[in-house]
């Protein structure tokens, strides 16, 4: 499993972050996780944060999931799962977290991205990118 300061964000990424924000966030149960998290993992200590993040003109809307294990080690050395509903992340990031124990494939194919990742390079989306630094004031 990936701590924070593994992940990356591609730096044609960042240039388009100027209108991103977080809609809502929420810090939810154990209960609320989603049905495809891990079950060896619900039995560590985390908490779960589920935040609505806006980042288009269009003001399109996407879910974004953020599971943040071991409390007591500095932010960056924490250990995360998690998931977001765009496209970037279907496409680029899903398969590549996966087969590190980031994250649950849902969206993508089996097969690894060999035109939009072939480096297997552990991005992030900028949602996530958001929801990360949003949950940092607050953890």
């Amino acid at each position: 499993m990936l701590t924070i300061s593994q992940l990356k964000l591609e730096r044609t990424t960042k240039k388009n972050m100027t209108r991103c924000h977080v809609l809502g966030l929420k810090e939810l149960e154990r209960k609320n996780l989603p049905k495809d998290f891990p079950s060896k993992l619900r039995k560590e200590s985390f908490r779960y944060f589920k935040g609505l993040v806006s980042c288009s003109p269009r003001n399109k809307k996407h879910i974004a999931h953020l599971v943040v294990f071991d409390n007591s080690k500095p932010y960056g050395r924490r250990r995360v799962w998690l998931r977001c509903n765009c496209e970037y992340f279907k496409f680029k990031c899903e398969y590549v977290l996966d087969r590190r124990g980031s994250t649950t494939r849902k969206y993508a194919i089996r097969k690894p991205p060999t035109v939009t990742n072939p480096r297997g390079i552990p991005y992030i989306c900028k949602h996530l990118y958001m929801l990360i630094l949003l949950v940092r004031s607050r953890v």
